[in-house]
């Protein structure tokens, strides 16, 4: 089995509390595969654990949040359009078929990307 786990502010970057639970869960499971998202501040701690990774862990994507501020304004909205589209193909024909209904409805997308360049305008004034 494949396991998605997602981390805001602490795998594999800090020690202790849920840091230390996620490491010995994933630990605990080496029959199951293991995909990480992590999303931190500082894109400056990219690559640098605080926990050796377990073999089981096949994926590790990382986001920060740094990085998305610097993303121009004006770009945003095509900037997350464009990470949408990705995903959708990499889902392949099943998993595809399984978002249709999003996917099908791609002017809620560009609404949501409309309201996230609303915010980032906000947040730099």
């Amino acid at each position: 089995m494949r396991i998605c786990m997602i981390f805001e502010g602490c795998y594999p970057y800090v020690t202790g509390g849920v840091s230390s639970w996620a490491q010995q869960y994933i630990e605990g499971m080496p029959q199951h595969e293991f995909v990480l998202w992590t999303i931190g501040a500082d894109s400056a701690l990219r690559g640098k654990y605080k926990y050796t990774m377990p073999t089981n862990v096949k994926e590790i994507h990382e986001i920060f949040l740094d990085e998305a501020l610097s993303i121009p304004v004006s770009c945003a909205g095509a900037a997350l359009l464009e990470m949408c589209d990705d995903d959708l193909n990499a889902l392949g024909e099943a998993g595809q078929r399984r978002a249709h209904t999003l996917y099908r409805h791609r002017a809620m997308i560009e609404k949501y990307a409309s309201l996230y360049t609303e915010v980032c305008e906000k947040w730099q004034e």
